[in-house]
C-alpha cells in the first residue's frame, strides 16, 4: 500500500491538487497512530507514568487521552484534504443521520455540564465524542486500507489476549503498579490515602494492553462475539475459531464474571442459530469444517490443560463463589437516590451530597452501573438525552457494519449495567466501535478476499 495513493479516502467529489496529495497520507498516518495509541496506551499506563489522566488535579489538557488528540488531528487533516472541508463534514454526518443526532445530544450535554452542573467536560470527550470521531475517520477510508487496519486491530486484540495469559501464568506484568507508602485500597482506612489502583497491585487478574481487568474483559468479550458473527467470515473459519478460543481463554485471565457470562450466552446463541440455519437449508457440515474442528479440539484441550496447571480456572471459580461485596454494592447504590430531592434528581443532583453518601455507603470504588451513575451525576433529563443520542449512534453503526454489531452492543451495554464504565472516563466504547466498524461486514457489501487484502494484485497497465 502506498501512502501517496490519491484515493486513500473516499470523497463525494474528485480530489486533486497538491494539498490533497500531502494531507491524505498525513490523515491516514494520524488515524493509524490514534488507533495504535488508544489500544496500547491505557489510562492505567498513563497513571503509572505520572500523567494526571484520571486523578484529581493537574492540567486539563492531561485529562484527554493522547489518542483522542491524534484522532482530532486526523479528522482535521482528512477534512482539509477535501476541496470543500465544511461540505465534506456535512456529508459525513448526514450520510447517517444518527451520527448528527448523536453529535447534537453530546453538544447539548456539554453545554449542560459547563453551564448547569459546572463540572469538567473532558470525560465526555474520551467516553463519547471519541467514538464519533473515529467513526467519521473509518467511514472515509478506502476499502483496502480499512481491511489492513482491521487485520492490525485483530492482531492487537490477539496480542492483548496472549499477554493476559502470560501475565496470569508467570506473575509478570506489562504495566507494573507500584503503591507509594501511605496509600491503600481499603476505603475504611481514614489514616491513609485511598487509591483504587492499589487494589490492582495485589490482584492476580491481568491488565495487559487495555489496562483495568474489567475494561479488558468487556473489550475481549466484544472481540469474541465478533469472531462468532457472520460479519467476520472474510477472515476464514480457522482464524475465527482460533481467535475466538484465544479470546475466551483470555477472559478467564481478566476475571470479568459478567463479561464471561454475557459473551458466552451470545456465542452459544450464534452457534445454535447457525446450526438451525444449516439444518433448515438442508446443508451438511463440509469435510473441511469437520477436519478443522477435529484438528482444533485437541489443541484446545492441550491449552486448557496447561492453563489449568497455573490455577487460573480455580481462581476464576473463586471469583464466582466469593462475590467480594459486588452484589451488595449494586444493591446499596440504589440508596443513593434517597437523600436527593425529586427536583434535583430530574435537573442536577448536588454532587457534594452524592459523594458524601457514596463514602458513607462504602462505594468509593464507584457506582457499578452506567445508568445509575449517569443519572446521579447529570440528572434524569440529560440521561434521557444521552440515551437517545446513544441509540441513534448505535443504529447508525449497525447500519454501517451489519446485524452482527447488534449482539456486540447488547453485550457491551449489559456489561455497562454492572460497572462504572460509561459513567466515568473510558476509551473502551470508542475502541469497541472501531472494532465493529473495521472487523464486521454486512452481507450485502463486497468483501475482498483476505489474500487479496494482504497482497493486492498489481495492475497490468
Amino acid at each position: 500500500m502506498s501512502l501517496s495513493n490519491p484515493s486513500l479516502f473516499r470523497f463525494g467529489v474528485p480530489v486533486a491538487g497538491q494539498r490533497a496529495a500531502v494531507l491524505q497520507p498525513v490523515a491516514l498516518a494520524l488515524t493509524v497512530a490514534a488507533l495504535a495509541i488508544l489500544c496500547t496506551v491505557s489510562p492505567l499506563t498513563l497513571a503509572v507514568y505520572g500523567i494526571d489522566y484520571d486523578t484529581a488535579g493537574g492540567s486539563a489538557l492531561a485529562k484527554i487521552h493522547p489518542g483522542t488528540y491524534l484522532a482530532f488531528a486526523a479528522l482535521a487533516a482528512r477534512l482539509c484534504a477535501a476541496p470543500h472541508p465544511w461540505r465534506t463534514l456535512q456529508r459525513l454526518l448526514l450520510a447517517e443521520p444518527g451520527l448528527l443526532l448523536y453529535l447534537a445530544a453530546l453538544g447539548l450535554l456539554a453545554v449542560y455540564v459547563v453551564v448547569v452542573a459546572r463540572s469538567p467536560v473532558t470525560p465526555l470527550i474520551d467516553t463519547f465524542l471519541l467514538a464519533l470521531l473515529l467513526t467519521l475517520l473509518i467511514e472515509g477510508l478506502h476499502e483496502r486500507v480499512a481491511r489492513l487496519l482491521a487485520l492490525t486491530l485483530v492482531a492487537i486484540f490477539a496480542a492483548d489476549a496472549l499477554l493476559a495469559l502470560a501475565e496470569v501464568s508467570t506473575g509478570w506484568r506489562l504495566i507494573h503498579i507500584s503503591v507509594p507508602e501511605g496509600v491503600t485500597s481499603d476505603p475504611t482506612r481514614t489514616d491513609l490515602v485511598f487509591d483504587w489502583r492499589a487494589d490492582l497491585a495485589m490482584d492476580w487478574r491481568a491488565t495487559a494492553l487495555f489496562g483495568h481487568p474489567l475494561e479488558n474483559a468487556m473489550l475481549m468479550g466484544g472481540f469474541l462475539i465478533c469472531m462468532a458473527s457472520r460479519g467476520t467470515a472474510w477472515l476464514g473459519a480457522p482464524l475465527r475459531v482460533g481467535f475466538g478460543v484465544l479470546a475466551l481463554l483470555a477472559m478467564f485471565a481478566f476475571g470479568g464474571r459478567a463479561s464471561l457470562v454475557f459473551s458466552g450466552f451470545l456465542v452459544v446463541l450464534f452457534g445454535l442459530a447457525a446450526l438451525a440455519r444449516r439444518l433448515i437449508q438442508g446443508h451438511a457440515v463440509s469435510l473441511r469444517a469437520a477436519a478443522s474442528i477435529l484438528l482444533i479440539l485437541p489443541l484446545v484441550a492441550i491449552g486448557l490443560a496447561i492453563l489449568g496447571e497455573t490455577g487460573l480456572f480455580e481462581r476464576m471459580a473463586e471469583r464466582f463463589r466469593a462475590d467480594d461485596g459486588s452484589a451488595l454494592a449494586r444493591l446499596t447504590m440504589w440508596s443513593l437516590f434517597d437523600p436527593i430531592p425529586w427536583r434535583d434528581l430530574v435537573l442536577a443532583p448536588d454532587q457534594a451530597v452524592v459523594k458524601t453518601w457514596q463514602r458513607l455507603q462504602g462505594l468509593e470504588f464507584g457506582i457499578e452501573s452506567f445508568w445509575v451513575g449517569f443519572a446521579l451525576t447529570y440528572g434524569l433529563i440529560m440521561t434521557a438525552v444521552l440515551i437517545a443520542g446513544l441509540t441513534a449512534f448505535v443504529v447508525s453503526v449497525v447500519r454501517l457494519s451489519g446485524p452482527g454489531a447488534i449482539a456486540v452492543f447488547l453485550f457491551y451495554f449489559a456489561g455497562a449495567s454492572t460497572s462504572t464504565s460509561l459513567s466515568s472516563k473510558t476509551t473502551s466504547f470508542a475502541i469497541l466501535t472501531v472494532l465493529i466498524l473495521l472487523v464486521l461486514r454486512k452481507d450485502d457489501r463486497p468483501t475482498p478476499p483476505l489474500t487479496e487484502v494482504v497482497s493486492p494484485k498489481r495492475s497490468r497497465g
